[in-house]
């Protein structure tokens, strides 16, 4: 494994990064994703000013959240959207609720929802999927 593969499945294999998929994002992206889903603390982002400087040209960011809370929805998904109030040009923030109870979610299904969100506007409340 490269320095920028430090996620893996449940399996032990490494999740495929967008760019391997075909998928085509902004400058600077996939380097941001990595970095939010880095397994060391202190290779994240270190301030909510930094998170918001690597999303300025972001149209749109995906949210699966395996944790629901009542009244709220996906905990992640609304930490986000709080973080990145008030953002002048604010990425909309889709929001899902997947591999809820511990079920995996196949790199598939997660293009499929990078597809779902662009071609849609960002609802406020996450969307339950199976």
């Amino acid at each position: 494994m490269t320095r920028l593969d430090p996620v893996t499945v449940t399996e032990g294999k490494p999740v495929p990064l967008p760019s391997q998929l075909g998928v085509v994002l902004p400058p600077g992206a996939e380097a941001a994703l990595l970095r939010a889903l880095a397994k060391k603390p202190e290779e994240r982002f270190k301030s909510m000013a930094e998170l918001r400087a690597a999303l300025q040209d972001v149209r749109d960011v995906v949210v699966l959240d395996r944790n629901f809370s009542p009244g709220v929805g996906g905990v992640l998904h609304q930490e986000l959207r709080a973080a990145l109030y008030g953002m002048k040009n604010a990425p909309g923030i889709h929001g899902y609720l997947a591999g809820v109870g511990g079920v995996n979610v196949p790199p598939q299904r997660i293009m499929h929802f990078a597809r779902q969100a662009r071609a849609a506007d960002a609802e406020p409340e996450p969307i339950w999927v199976r």
